[in-house]
């Protein structure tokens, strides 16, 4: 039994360290993210358009790296898609 105990400690401890380390998010991309989900209006929630922004701000930062041209098209995008 003692064995066990160590040996799902060792599975776990690298995954511990892991997640500890992830990069904190960029404060001025939080405030707007915020920003930009108070000011949607396609979308029917507010957790929807959360996930919805970050996760294809996320996509696009390489390609736009400005934070707020990036978050206003997806905006635009979003309320012609769902317009359409």
């Amino acid at each position: 039994m003692k064995n066990t105990y160590l040996f799902l400690l060792m599975l776990l401890l690298p995954a511990m360290a892991t997640s500890s380390q992830q990069p904190q998010p960029d404060p001025e991309l939080r405030t707007r993210l915020i920003d930009a989900i108070n000011e949607a209006e396609s979308f029917q929630d507010r957790f929807d358009a959360e996930v919805w922004l970050l996760d294809m701000s996320t996509r696009l930062q390489k390609r736009i790296p400005a934070s707020a041209e990036r978050l206003r098209l997806l905006r635009l995008i979003h309320l012609e898609a769902t317009r359409a």
